[in-house]
């Protein structure tokens, strides 16, 4: 950080104040020279269908695995309420329990602790021996553990390179599509602009580029399976051909962080990534395409830049039509969000949750099926595991269970636009549709058993319709169509 304030002596108090501490409420005004330049997107109407039916040809089903957050370190045992008070101050658990017995804890602890050996080991082969016939493994970033204090470049190396081994060995006939998460970095949220591999952020990039290469060849979904794109001066976003009518768009959500200190020493580095992206589904669009879009950050997050989301969701309205699902993690929350162009919904992403339990959360994963005329997610099943079970026998593997199936649980007659908008807006006329869909959303944890304030219910119901963090349209939307009582 000294270095990047050191070599920009334009960098203003308003700068610093509305990139790194927007979030927290600091100010919202940087400088000219920190505003976003516009993308160029095509100014063809977008087609109106783009057909690549593939008749009697059976639904492909993908893992969704997000957020793993694995710690090598993690000790099982207990610790009091005054120990886990202080060390919360440590971004992560204590590992210094006051009961030492290792029966305690032993898959995991709720107290902001993230993935021990033993959970993370156990949960890909229960997933794998369970899911036998999905296809691709969809892994959206976060690998590492949140204790940002102990990390350097070569703990995340190896801490990442277990995950990775573990992840191939379990899905050893599965390819894997990788997504950076914020805290795959050496440096908490930082990524930088490629400046070569002999630079520290350079060989943060090279080591994975490297194995998302190694993940991608784990398995064939087809015959010939085709390269990865990366783009020329990329860091760290991608693309590939997953069959002849389907292409992933995998981005890099750490270029516009709030916290990545980088975007004060150049400000507009985020925009090459988009124009990227614009070019990418341009070329989709016509070679009559259907697109997933991979990203760590969902892009309705608090944690993104405005700018880049503004940019994001013109993209994403220019390219409805191809575009056909959205995958993300980050929040640890089991959620999905849509994506509005006046009233109409034009994109849906879908928040596979996490497998860490940190905090007060349950483990979880998504088995996503995808129909192989359209490419669209037509089933989605949340798996869980109730941590606090299964701590009560180390001896005995956690049962992961079926939490929910998406249309089951909310009578849904398909996973159409219109029928989660159509959910929606039921939230709005049934107070407890809205608390059901929390209980899922925080996996049934320890967060389940507490009570809303109806201005947190309607901030559940505002969480969905924003594509950008809190868009007070939305929002305000949401509160006028509220039938229940809000007072």
């Amino acid at each position: 950080i000294h270095e990047i304030l050191k070599k920009n002596k334009a960098i203003s108090p308003d700068d610093i104040c509305a990139m790194p501490f927007g979030p927290i409420g600091c100010i919202e005004n940087p400088s000219k020279r920190m505003r976003p330049n516009p993308v160029a997107i095509s100014n063809e109407d977008f087609k109106a269908s783009v057909s690549v039916t593939r008749p009697n040809v059976n639904p492909i089903k993908i893992l969704h695995v997000t957020d793993v957050h694995y710690d090598p370190r993690y000790v099982a045992g207990e610790e009091s309420s005054e120990q886990r008070q202080k060390c919360t101050k440590t971004f992560g658990c204590c590992r210094n329990p006051t009961d030492k017995n290792s029966q305690k804890n032993f898959w995991g602890s709720y107290h902001f602790c993230d993935t021990p050996k033993s959970l993370l080991d156990n949960s890909l082969k229960q997933m794998a021996q369970r899911h036998s016939d999905a296809k691709l493994v969809y892994l959206t970033g976060d690998i590492v553990r949140h204790h940002i204090t102990e990390l350097n470049y070569d703990s995340l190396k190896k801490d990442s390179i277990y995950v990775f081994k573990q992840a191939m060995k379990a899905f050893k006939d599965k390819p894997i599509l990788f997504a950076l998460g914020n805290h795959d970095t050496d440096v908490f949220g930082m990524f930088s602009p490629n400046k070569g591999d002999k630079s520290a952020q350079g060989k943060v990039y090279a080591f994975y580029k490297k194995w998302t290469e190694k993940l991608w060849k784990n398995g064939k979904l087809t015959k010939k399976p085709k390269k990865i794109q990366w783009p020329k001066n990329g860091e760290g976003y991608y693309t590939v051909q997953l069959k002849e009518r389907l292409r992933v768009v995998v981005l890099n959500s750490n270029v516009p962080y709030f916290y990545n200190w980088w975007l004060l020493s150049e400000g507009h580095f985020y925009q090459q990534q988009l124009q990227w992206l614009e070019r990418v589904l341009n070329q989709a669009e016509k070679d009559n395409q259907k697109v997933h879009i991979l990203s760590h950050i969902a892009p309705n997050h608090h944690s993104l830049l405005p700018g880049w989301s503004e940019l994001y969701e013109a993209i994403v309205k220019r390219y409805r039509n191809i575009i056909v699902a959205q995958f993300n993690g980050h929040s640890h929350y089991d959620e999905f969000s849509l994506v509005y162009d006046s009233d109409k919904p034009v994109s849906v992403a879908w928040n596979g949750g996490s497998l860490t339990p940190h905090a007060n959360k349950n483990p979880n994963y998504h088995v996503v099926t995808v129909e192989a005329n359209n490419f669209t997610v037509s089933a989605l099943e949340s798996y869980s595991m109730d941590l606090e079970e299964a701590n009560k026998n180390r001896s005995i593997d956690p049962q992961w269970k079926l939490a929910f199936n998406m249309t089951q649980e909310y009578s849904l007659s398909d996973l159409s636009l219109q029928s989660l908008d159509g959910l929606v807006q039921s939230m709005t006329k049934n107070e407890a549709l809205v608390e059901k869909f929390w209980r899922h959303k925080v996996k049934n944890g320890a967060r389940a058993s507490k009570g809303l304030t109806p201005e947190c219910k309607a901030s559940v119901i505002c969480s969905i319709v924003t594509t950008k963090f809190e868009d007070p349209r939305r929002c305000e939307w949401v509160k006028n169509a509220i039938t229940w009582s809000y007072d």
